[in-house]
């Protein structure tokens, strides 16, 4: 069973009665910060067990008195006292991250109150948090601060009635989602994998009301269209890629030029995963070799290597004039450039034998562009059939390397056949 997990530190410092604030809804009148923050949370969550961070100098301090007023305004309420050093330097954070991990079991869902934690205290809360995402399956409620500085110095605020005092509780849980959202943007730079965006995105979906789900929906929508062309390069679909990157382009025009807060804070990283798809244009033949392209960026390096080679024959393919999605053509062009690299005699060519001639002409001013097709035409047989070839073996390192040789020595192709190729279609 999940639980619910209210974290704070306690303060050394003098609490002063008020009342706080949150979504226009007042907590009961209170020293202490946390009982309000336990009422807030618990108006939403059940069963939520609340943990204290102590130094011994806040438990002498206000321990008791926290207690007390747990009883009075939320005696259901179970409070926990962790001791936590008092110290500041290295080990005593290294300590207090061990403590606060120790408290969190698997799938646990954490509410943090920074509102008197001490100097470094709120970074290593958020470290802990993104961490227990990772190794504990954790989930993140929500990051709130008490801001009673908000009526003054504790001198000012015993001057002013106790009725008019009232503080809010700030909610920083955006600030804790940009860094999530932010992870998430890292995996797909990294990998090309959009999954924890969609993730992501999901779960703020889930928690948010329905007056505000709105500003997410076109959100979800670029995401789900980038996990699409993330899917797309996975599952080496060529001919679906350009469409589908072309979508979330335009998707994402909408979203940079939207005025709502939520958007703007994504733009920088929307324009840092908008340079992985920049090299994508109106220029089909380009456009395949840069698919394989990124599949070697992202260590899709079977699906880089089979992208590459169709590639090639589909480029052959309209050179020739044939249909590149007619299965027949493209293995007779195959076979027909095959032959010819491996300089094979006629009579042992196989198939339509004059079709084959007609492709070898027109294939032959490339000869020396395409010499590098032979190499990976064995790296990608090598691959795609799991090893089970006792003609060549190749250990498993060489692959990438393979890649990346074949990306090198084919650009030069690709880029004549672009020239050529367009310039043929602008005069028809």
């Amino acid at each position: 069973m999940t639980r619910n997990l209210l974290m704070s530190f306690l303060g050394t410092g003098k609490y002063i009665p008020c009342y706080y604030e949150y979504n226009d809804k007042r907590s009961k009148l209170t020293r202490y910060i946390q009982t309000a923050i336990y009422e807030h949370i618990s108006s939403y969550v059940d069963n939520l067990e609340v943990i204290i961070f102590c130094t011994k100098e806040a438990e002498e301090a206000n321990w008791s008195g926290l207690q007390e007023t747990f009883n009075e305004i939320a005696p259901q309420a179970k409070v926990k006292n962790v001791p936590i050093p008092s110290e500041q330097d290295e080990d005593a954070t290294w300590t207090l991250f061990e403590k606060i991990m120790d408290e969190i079991q698997y799938g646990d869902r954490i509410f943090f109150d920074v509102t008197h934690s001490f100097r470094t205290n709120p970074i290593v809360a958020l470290i802990v948090l993104n961490y227990a995402k990772v190794v504990k399956g954790a989930k993140f409620g929500g990051l709130m601060y008490g801001w009673i500085e908000k009526l003054g110095r504790i001198p000012e605020i015993e001057k002013i009635n106790v009725e008019e005092r009232i503080a809010p509780i700030v909610d920083l849980t955006g600030m804790t989602n940009l860094l999530t959202w932010t992870n998430g943007a890292d995996q797909f730079i990294r990998t090309g994998n959009a999954s924890v965006l969609l993730e992501i995105v999901n779960q703020e979906l889930k928690h948010k009301k329905d007056d505000k789900k709105s500003e997410l929906i076109n959100v979800k929508y670029l995401i789900n269209q980038l996990n699409t062309v993330g899917l797309c390069f996975e599952t080496a679909r060529a001919n679906s890629l350009q469409t589908e990157i072309n979508k979330w382009k335009e998707k994402t025009e909408e979203i940079k030029h939207s005025e709502n807060q939520h958007f703007r804070q994504l733009i920088p990283l929307i324009d840092t995963i908008e340079k992985k798809v920049e090299n994508f244009s109106d220029d089909e033949i380009m456009n395949y070799y840069y698919m394989s392209k990124w599949c070697y960026d992202h260590g899709l390096i079977q699906q880089g290597l089979t992208i590459l080679v169709e590639s090639v024959i589909t480029v052959l393919c309209k050179l020739v004039k044939v249909d590149e999605f007619n299965k027949d053509m493209r293995d007779v062009v195959s076979s027909s450039l095959n032959v010819y690299l491996d300089k094979k005699p006629e009579e042992e060519w196989q198939g339509d034998i004059e079709f084959m001639k007609k492709v070898v002409k027109k294939i032959k001013p490339y000869r020396e562009m395409l010499k590098p097709f032979q190499k990976l035409r064995e790296y990608r047989n090598n691959i795609n059939h799991a090893e089970m070839n006792k003609e060549r073996q190749f250990q498993a390192k060489s692959f990438q390397g393979a890649l990346k040789e074949s990306l090198d020595n084919l650009r030069p192709f690709f880029e004549e056949m672009s020239k050529s190729l367009n310039s043929r279609t602008e005069v028809t």
